[in-house]
């Protein structure tokens, strides 16, 4: 079994190529086959990685290299985690949904912000509960992820603090 560095370094260097990959993505990328020489600075595999991340996930693919890149960081620096990975996994994901789908709620454009799944969340709640139902249950979506991610400690000094 690895050491929790070692899995915390992996998961910053993941974080660190997963930056790139985005950062420096381009339209003339992958999958334009006929470009000879591609610009991303991670190769075809960054390409591959950036074009993917955001026709699916639009702007929030951003959250990818940040989640990987703070979660390395704890394991790195020892810090307890309560929570396992799975859950973990989906409170991300639940944070996910709700910047994909509020992005796409603000700028309802094929191909905008929100990416597929953005629009194709807002397509399905705002069919069901219309446009303010949509914005209510990605800001409930949001705010269970952002919760879930927090350490249990911060949420007992809250509780503390506000009774």
């Amino acid at each position: 079994m690895m050491s929790r560095r070692i899995q915390g370094a992996s998961f910053v260097l993941l974080a660190v190529l997963l930056l790139l990959s985005l950062a420096s993505h381009t339209e003339l990328d992958w999958p334009q086959t006929s470009v000879p020489q591609v610009q991303n600075l991670c190769g075809r595999f960054g390409a591959f990685i950036s074009y993917w991340a955001f026709l699916f996930f639009g702007k929030s693919s951003w959250l990818w290299p940040a989640g990987a890149g703070v979660y390395g960081y704890f394991l790195i620096k020892g810090a307890p985690t309560e929570k396992k990975g799975a859950s973990l996994a989906i409170f991300w994901l639940l944070l996910l949904c709700f910047t994909s789908g509020m992005l796409h709620l603000i700028w309802p454009v094929l191909g905008g912000p929100g990416g597929t799944l953005g629009m194709w969340l807002n397509v399905r709640l705002q069919y069901l509960f219309g446009q303010a139902g949509a914005a209510l249950i990605f800001i409930f979506l949001g705010t269970i992820g952002i919760a879930g991610l927090m350490p249990a400690q911060t949420l007992k000094s809250a509780q503390e603090h506000f009774p």
